[in-house]
């Protein structure tokens, strides 16, 4: 069932867009009156205009990548359009959660009750001028959260829920292990025993998916998207400590369609995200990923 939930923290990044727009061309680094912005626009913000419903179940230690797409909540503020998802979490109490976030977008991520969807924890104006930011909060009480992503333009994003306070699960694997550290699942590969790779693509038309991987050896393999025999991306993840003291990543294009390529260290924690714009068929190779 579909309900209303209040977001002021997402109805920010409308206002905070706006207020950087004015300011196009000069130095919007000014913090302060940043602050004071949001904090009108949060004051003065109404209610979403649509019907809000979770997008989907969280899990800790499992990454989310999605978009913000024309069919996603919508909220307004200063005459602009705020695109916003939702996830359900569910923590327990006296646990303290951090989230990871990453996106090219300018945005807010927020911790909310599932209730009455108050704001408890948000990562502030930290998403209109860095790509990953994170935040944390201690849970009072068990039960369900929601965790919102907000973004004036339609576009991706990865959300990594991490319970500081409890030992992550070891994912179970539906395919073949890896050496140690993880295992290829479904939509997941693993590559040089403790890295995972994952893709979600959409294309101009409307469709999205999770690209379907398939481990060639140790070290490469490649994704589908739309049909087993037609391979869209290939990816390798390699040593290279001996010769520059990082772990290199590599991928090469066969597609030009929209996609976002997310790494994984299962060891640290850690992640890189590597975005092929929609009519672009581009390969990368990162000799510093890690």
């Amino acid at each position: 069932m579909k309900r209303n939930v209040w977001v002021p923290a997402l109805l920010l990044v409308a206002a905070a867009v706006v207020f950087a727009q004015e300011r196009k061309g000069k130095d919007i680094a000014d913090h302060e009156g940043l602050s004071r912005n949001m904090r009108a626009a949060m004051r003065a913000a109404p209610a979403p205009q649509s019907n809000c419903a979770p997008k989907g179940q969280m899990q800790f230690g499992q990454q989310i990548s999605d978009s913000v797409t024309l069919t996603s909540c919508i909220s307004s503020s200063g005459g602009s359009t705020t695109y916003v998802d939702f996830w359900t979490l569910n923590a327990t109490a006296g646990h303290t959660i951090q989230i990871d976030v990453h996106s090219v977008l300018i945005f807010v991520a927020t911790v909310q009750d599932f209730t009455t969807g108050a704001t408890l924890a948000s990562t502030n104006d930290c998403g209109f001028s860095a790509a990953n930011c994170t935040l944390t909060y201690t849970i009072p009480t068990s039960g369900p959260y929601l965790i919102g992503f907000g973004a004036l333009n339609t576009g991706s994003y990865t959300l990594f829920a991490t319970d500081l306070t409890a030992a992550q699960p070891t994912p179970t694997p539906t395919t073949t292990p890896g050496p140690s550290g993880c295992a290829t699942l479904s939509t997941q590969l693993c590559l040089d025993g403790h890295y995972t790779v994952s893709v979600h693509w959409d294309t101009s038309d409307g469709r999205s998916g999770d690209g379907t991987p398939v481990p060639l050896t140790a070290n490469t393999g490649y994704f589908w998207f739309f049909d087993s025999t037609n391979v869209e991306l290939t990816v390798k993840v390699l040593d290279g400590h001996a010769i520059n003291g990082h772990e290199w990543v590599f991928y090469g294009a066969l597609s030009n369609v929209h996609y976002v390529i997310t790494v994984t260290d299962t060891v640290s924690n850690t992640f890189r995200t590597y975005e092929n714009p929609q009519g672009t068929q581009a390969s990368v190779g990162d000799t510093t990923a890690f």
